[in-house]
């Protein structure tokens, strides 16, 4: 009679996926290898697991350890996982996650986690994967970016909008990653609360639309001009009719001068 004992390493006991003729001993399967089963990624492994076979006649008894290799086939979409998970037999899948900024951030997006990936479940060594992201509302795709497993933003919502945005939005990415077998992950939801602060006044606007600009410093430097060639012009403006004030006096005196003195010589020449 022949009968399937379990390994004496529960690690990699392999006995609960077979089941033995009593009679004639053929070996038959009653579970799937499904590398991407938990219990072969995070037990057995790879490389398989190993169960004992016993035939007994009688009083007489003996045992035969049977190796068990499970050759995977790569039919699994890629998964995300947090950053640093090698693996996706460890607790670390992520479906979503989400994260607070402000209108005027800029540069990389706080999350927690702060990076995620996708892995292929049945390739232990890295494999090629590509990702897909839709945003909604859809305007403000150009300005996030998912690079190295972490979302930026190229410029903060305030400026790209105009700051037309009056109150606190949501604005919802949505990733997919695909393998090397070209099998598409599930949707990967990433969820960026925006809180807009109130602008104090037109002229803070301003300032801070020049700050974010590229050419600020050109900008400045053209306002600096403009100010000293105003500045010039009214000195100028200002010694000119001064100038002219002063030239207007000095002519009615003049004239007021002649007209006395030729006054007084008519009159010496008639005493005369």
């Amino acid at each position: 009679m022949f009968s399937i004992t379990k390994y004496s390493s529960s690690e990699r006991d392999a006995s609960q996926y077979f089941t033995i003729n009593k009679t004639f001993g053929y070996l038959f399967q009653i579970r799937q290898f499904d590398f991407e089963d938990t219990e072969i990624q995070c037990g057995l492994g790879r490389g398989g697991g190993f169960l004992n076979i016993t035939a007994e006649d009688g009083p007489h008894k003996t045992s035969k350890s049977l190796s068990v290799t499970f050759l995977d086939v790569d039919d699994s979409p890629p998964v995300f996982v947090n950053s640093q998970c090698y693996g996706t037999c460890y607790t670390c899948p992520v479906s979503s996650f989400s994260a607070k900024v402000l209108d005027s951030d800029k540069g990389p997006i706080l999350s927690d986690p702060p990076f995620i990936k996708a892995l292929d479940p049945d390739t232990l060594t890295p494999s090629t994967i590509t990702y897909n992201m839709n945003v909604f509302p859809s305007k403000y795709k150009n300005i996030i970016q998912f690079e190295n497993g972490r979302f930026g933003l190229l410029q903060s919502f305030a400026n790209f909008s105009g700051y037309d945005e009056k109150s606190d939005f949501i604005v919802t990415v949505i990733v997919q990653a695909t393998g090397s077998n070209g099998q598409t992950s599930d949707k990967f939801v990433f969820t960026i609360y925006v809180v807009v602060r109130p602008i104090a006044s037109t002229s803070q606007q301003i300032k801070e639309r020049a700050s974010s600009s590229p050419i600020k410093d050109i900008i400045i430097i053209v306002l600096a001009v403009v100010v000293a060639l105003l500045s010039v012009i009214l000195v100028y403006a200002i010694y000119r009719v001064r100038v002219h004030k002063k030239k207007s006096e000095n002519n009615v005196m003049s004239y007021e001068e002649v007209k006395r003195n030729n006054g007084e010589n008519v009159y010496a020449i008639i005493q005369t």
